[in-house]
């Protein structure tokens, strides 16, 4: 849950200032966020933050002058921080221990335009990253320097009634590509060994109609050091869309994640707060997982009393994260069905609403009740 309050035009200058306690899974956060996008005038916004964690603290401020659209030639992002939290590793759903994990970082950021046209860019950066972190007895020190493009095209859809009840949302059916190297060695300030990092993916639309579509994503990221590949993550992803009428909506997701020699802090987890409805909280836990959800919503009734949005909600989730001691094998698949009330409030809060899940677990795990019920504010819908 979370309990705050913003002011979006400070003393009439368009400032920012949020302060917020919110308690989530893992810790205790209260924190002060201050957002000025308009940084003496120019186009470069700055975002700076000081959190007090129930494990720690975490701090940061970044300036940053983006692209301001298709057209605009140039952006540059100069940012740093620190933080320090202790990271919970999970086995069958219940926490096993935590690793303290702290740091601090530094980027400075810049991208150039080589190609702009009315739909479609192409983009060149060049980075120098500074990553400085120690979890648990890891240590790791990276000075990165990072060349890196990405090729992207606009082609979005404005719908209501998908995510946020009646407020519009745009969708972008275009595409986007982009690859990084980064390179980290003692005489750029990294640790004793080379270290190269490489991250790739592709976005894709395919449009339908403009209520009927499909978005599929390929991604890969990790870190090649001492002769073998670290931390690596590869996943693919396809989302579908298909609204039969203004309230009344087809929404469903394929997912499929591989991780390799992952850091001890992380972990690829399934449950019911990741999409697996009718499981525990992070019940499943190894390197690779598939989810498959499938869900029908209808929107009843919009800003009743002009404070609450009321939709409903029917779901098939099926899913399962493997072990790297086990075999990929479909039959281990983990299957629940359920019902969801969807509450959303765009004049009370900007977040897309809350819901509320019961689902049952059709496969029983030893130990797991098969009835579960979840609600939060940041399970998207």
């Amino acid at each position: 849950w979370e309990l705050g309050a913003s002011e979006k035009n400070l003393f009439g200058w368009g400032k920012t200032v949020t302060g917020s306690h919110r308690t989530n899974l893992d810790r205790t956060i209260d924190q002060l966020v201050y957002e000025d996008y308009q940084l003496f005038g120019s186009n470069v916004g700055v975002t700076a933050s000081a959190a007090n964690l129930s494990d720690g603290s975490e701090q940061f401020v970044q300036f940053d002058r983006g692209y301001l659209s298709l057209q605009d030639p140039w952006s540059v992002r100069v940012g740093g921080g620190r933080f320090s939290r202790t990271d919970p590793i999970f086995e069958s759903g219940t926490e096993a221990g935590r690793l303290l994990h702290q740091g601090q970082w530094g980027d400075l950021e810049v991208g150039r335009a080589v190609r702009r046209r009315g739909g479609h860019a192409i983009r060149l950066h060049g980075a120098y990253r500074m990553r400085d972190e120690r979890v648990g007895v890891d240590r790791r020190d990276f000075g990165v320097v990072e060349v890196g493009v990405r090729a992207l095209s606009h082609r979005f859809v404005r719908l209501t009634h998908v995510n946020r009840f009646e407020r519009a949302e745009d969708f972008n059916l275009g595409t986007e590509s982009y690859g990084t190297v980064g390179l980290s060695s003692p005489v750029l300030g990294g640790q004793d060994d080379r270290v190269t990092m490489l991250a790739v993916g592709h976005h894709q639309g395919f449009r339908l109609r403009d209520d009927h579509f499909m978005l599929a994503s390929v991604t890969f990221a990790g870190r090649h050091e001492r002769e073998e590949w670290r931390n690596s993550q590869t996943e693919a992803s396809l989302r579908y869309l298909r609204k039969h009428t203004l309230r009344r909506a087809l929404v469903g997701k394929l997912q499929y994640r591989h991780g390799h020699n992952l850091d001890p802090e992380v972990q690829m987890l399934l449950g019911a707060e990741t999409g697996l409805r009718g499981y525990p909280l992070r019940q499943f836990e190894g390197n690779r997982s598939l989810l498959l959800s499938v869900e029908e919503r209808w929107f009843v009734a919009d800003d009743l009393g002009q404070l609450l949005s009321l939709g409903l909600a029917g779901f098939i989730d099926s899913g399962f994260v493997w072990p790297e001691s086990k075999v990929v094998d479909l039959s281990d698949l983990k299957t629940a069905v359920g019902l969801s009330v969807l509450l959303g409030s765009n004049r009370l809060s900007s977040r897309p609403g809350v819901r509320i899940d019961v689902g049952y677990g059709l496969n029983p795990v030893e130990g797991a009740p098969q009835w579960v019920f979840a609600a939060g504010s940041d399970l998207t819908f």
